[in-house]
């Protein structure tokens, strides 16, 4: 289930300016859940009676933690805990099918779905100024699309990486700036690139790949946690677009010098 960069829309540079000076203003690779959009665990739900459905046992009983994980992670942990052998490709597919037809049952349950405070503004500020705009999540590329287009933000991003592309978050961040390489003919500088989400496993996938965190407090995380994680920038949400994007640019003045 590979997802392209052109599945998700196509926003090149500013007219007349070269892409490696563009992507040196800023790139940023939102998470969804707790970070873009509140979806009232309509992913957890709908994996619950998709896995009780595929093979008859009820994940509950052994509850995985999802916070920040991927989905393929969520299902080999689920799998191990029930003592249950990991699935071939084809069972696998089957699975994923009944996952995604539970989601799109789950999501459009009434004030279920919404973008974040913030969220809107911020994204329609970040595309004003021409700024690539990304997606670094857990979930797999067709859940993601169904709970963005469920929240309306399902045409506000220009690439990404998804938990079908790996089972291990910290290796998403890579996997999403080669997609921008190949579109824009450049790679950009990694104290140039911000990920954006709510949980720890988010700090360290940033880490992890040598780039910036903008970690807000909007999740289930617990916020002292996360501010005791030394992120580049902490917010406790993301509803003073002034704010947000005042703060984004004088972290990214203050290291400007150099090639």
């Amino acid at each position: 289930m590979e997802s392209r960069a052109s599945d998700l829309g196509d926003r090149s540079a500013p007219e007349g300016e070269p892409h490696e000076t563009a992507l040196r203003r800023g790139v940023f690779l939102f998470d969804i859940d707790g970070t873009l959009m509140r979806s009232g665990g309509a992913g957890a739900i709908a994996f619950r009676h998709a896995f009780r459905e595929w093979c008859g046992i009820d994940p509950s009983r052994v509850p995985v933690s999802m916070a920040g994980r991927t989905d393929l992670e969520i299902l080999r942990l689920t799998l191990d805990a029930v003592g249950a052998p990991y699935p071939r490709p084809a069972d696998r597919r089957r699975l994923v099918r009944i996952y995604l037809d539970h989601l799109r049952r789950e999501i459009l349950v009434p004030e279920r779905a919404a973008p974040l405070p913030g969220v809107v503004a911020l994204l329609d500020g970040l595309h004003a100024r021409r700024l690539p705009v990304g997606l670094v999540t857990g979930n797999i590329q067709p859940g993601a699309t169904i709970k963005l287009a469920a929240a309306g933000l399902a045409d506000r991003f220009d690439f990404g990486a998804f938990g079908n592309d790996r089972e291990d978050r910290d290796e998403l961040v890579p996997v999403a700036l080669r997609r921008l390489r190949r579109r824009h003919g450049a790679e950009p500088r990694p104290r140039d690139v911000w990920v954006v989400g709510d949980t720890l496993r988010d700090v360290q996938c940033a880490r992890a790949a040598g780039v910036r965190i903008l970690a807000v407090g909007t999740g289930f995380e617990d916020q002292l946690a996360l501010e005791s994680a030394r992120p580049d920038l902490y917010l406790t949400d993301l509803s003073d677009t002034a704010r947000v994007l005042r703060r984004l640019g004088a972290t990214m003045a203050a290291e400007a010098p150099g090639p």
